[in-house]
């Protein structure tokens, strides 16, 4: 049996699929195929004996002609490459997760009637899934609000599947392989794959302004790459106990070590807090059609987390939550039990039994 998995360049895209690919090799005999604009991805399956084809990313942009038209001529490249893709590896089933370099796989599938099935990780779906959502068979969404917006029959919420190997560490096992004080409150800041800039910058006017860093705090920060060498200094300057990475793969001892998260608000990003039961302050992200405030909506509305919008950030209203998060422990104790307590497990076993089932 054949699969092949598209997806877009991004981790948020990327993950889930990855998911998605281990859980399926568990339950029976297939061969995956990846197709992605991401050529890192593609070194990383090929170490792994997994086989994978870069597509171009035809991404239509309206803001000038020559945009639009160098985006259709990308767009027909991939179609292109698409139906030669398919010819030549002839899969039973076809899964997108997002992603304007998901589109033309799976909408070619979809036109040579090869049974295809689109994975939505945030809550708003976006514009190449809202396509695509009307060709294919199966429609599978993290969010039941996703269900309440599309109201589609094709629909079933699967949940988002986490990376594979994330699971829960033991807080103290955590503390103590991060070389960090259990007896300290911890923070967990981190903007998404590439950082993001205006958290970073309004945290560590936080730490200074408001004197946050003297209520007996410690700090993961995750930077991304253009920041690093910024807040690494910061720290330094200010003597505050702290961990400074500018990407890690060692997430699931941050999410285990954390009292408190500080990050944006993408589709996996969420999925991960639920699975670690990290209560949070996110800031969504304003671009890409707003879709991050959907997905904070979905733990602020249970009082899971609380939100800024990225506009109305500032040092004293970030260390006005902060304050009170320490002042108020209790507060964090019940945002933690509201989190939904089924195992991630779930999440991709279900997507396995949608996938196989088209086969």
């Amino acid at each position: 049996m054949k699969i092949i998995i598209a997806t877009g360049g991004t981790k948020g895209h990327i993950n889930p699929a990855l998911g998605l690919a281990s859980a399926l090799k568990k339950k029976v005999s297939v061969e995956i195929i990846f197709v992605s604009p991401n050529k890192e991805l593609k070194n990383i399956l090929t170490k792994e004996g997994i086989k994978a084809y870069i597509i171009p990313n035809p991404r239509i942009k309206l803001n000038s002609p020559f945009s639009l038209i160098s985006g259709l001529f990308m767009l027909f490249f991939a179609l292109v490459a698409s139906i030669y893709y398919l010819a030549k590896i002839r899969p039973q089933v076809v899964v997108g997760f997002g992603g304007y370099a998901a589109f033309p796989l799976v909408f070619s599938a979809c036109v040579l009637g090869i049974p295809a099935a689109i994975h939505e990780q945030n809550v708003v779906m976006g514009k190449a899934n809202r396509v695509l959502s009307y060709l294919v068979k199966k429609i599978l969404v993290s969010f039941e609000d996703t269900k309440e917006l599309l109201k589609s029959r094709k629909i079933t919420v699967t949940g988002n599947p986490i990376r594979e190997g994330l699971r829960k560490i033991d807080k103290g096992q955590a503390i103590k392989y991060l070389g960090l004080e259990e007896n300290l409150f911890t923070i967990l800041v981190m903007g998404g794959s590439s950082g993001a800039h205006n958290i970073n910058e309004k945290f560590a006017q936080a730490l200074t302004s408001k004197n946050i860093k003297d209520k007996g705090i410690q700090v993961i920060h995750l930077t991304g790459k253009n920041d690093f060498e910024f807040i690494n200094q910061f720290y330094k300057t200010i003597n505050l106990k702290s961990r400074v990475y500018s990407f890690s793969e060692e997430i699931a001892y941050f999410f285990s070590a954390a009292d408190l998260v500080i990050s944006r608000a993408g589709g996996s990003t969420i999925s991960e807090l639920s699975y670690f039961q990290v209560p949070a302050v996110l800031i969504p992200y304003p671009y890409a059609g707003a879709h991050q405030k959907e997905n904070a909506k979905a733990l602020t509305k249970n009082n899971k987390a609380v939100m800024i919008e990225d506009d109305k950030l500032d040092a004293e209203t970030l260390a006005g939550y902060i304050e009170d998060f320490i002042a108020h422990p209790e507060k964090l104790s019940m945002m933690r039990e509201r989190f939904f307590k089924e195992s991630e497990l779930n999440s991709r076993e279900k997507i396995v039994q949608e996938v196989l089932a088209l086969s």
